[in-house]
């Protein structure tokens, strides 16, 4: 892991509710956000600490794409012709 947070330049974690629904849940958040601090991803764009469940908009953030077997609109990212339909949707 050290060697992929040195390798990254911007870094962006997201944790879901299993993350602190644990003892150590607390302890957990702390430390990813003290390294996200340490590697100076906290307070500027694109990176963050950013908890996915709980009290966030749940149906907001899994239909922007933030599950990780989908792209946004729920497309499955399995089928190879789809990176290329969701990118010319949003104009890219």
């Amino acid at each position: 892991m050290r060697a992929a947070v040195r390798q990254r330049r911007k870094r962006h974690d997201s944790l879901g509710m299993g993350v602190t629904q644990f003892w150590q849940g607390v302890e957990t958040v702390r430390s990813l956000t003290s390294l996200a601090i340490l590697t100076g991803n906290l307070g500027k764009p694109h990176v963050g600490v950013n908890p996915v469940r709980g009290q966030n908009n749940v149906q907001g953030a899994c239909d922007m794409g933030a599950l990780p077997d989908t792209y946004p609109g729920y497309q499955y990212v399995k089928f190879p012709e789809k990176p290329g339909e969701v990118r010319q949707r949003l104009g890219r």
